[in-house]
């Protein structure tokens, strides 16, 4: 998944030319979370209670990058 993700960050900066590309996960989802930080994004916090699913409320992480932030 990391590397699919770095080619999607390739194209959305380098060829559509996005400033900041953003991902949602459920909170404690520590596999995602993984892929998206070891590709450069951010986790810039947490939105409490944000879905329903299976009769509970859920959290979710929400993780981003702007192009400034790219290691090439």
């Amino acid at each position: 998944m990391t590397e699919v993700l770095e080619a999607v960050l390739d194209y959305a900066f380098d060829r559509v030319g996005f400033n900041r590309v953003q991902a949602e996960v459920f909170y404690g989802n520590d596999s995602s979370s993984a892929v998206l930080k070891k590709c450069g994004m951010v986790l810039e916090g947490v939105a409490r209670q944000k879905y329903y699913k299976n009769g509970k409320y859920i959290d979710t992480a929400l993780w981003a990058i702007i192009a400034g932030d790219r290691l090439y």
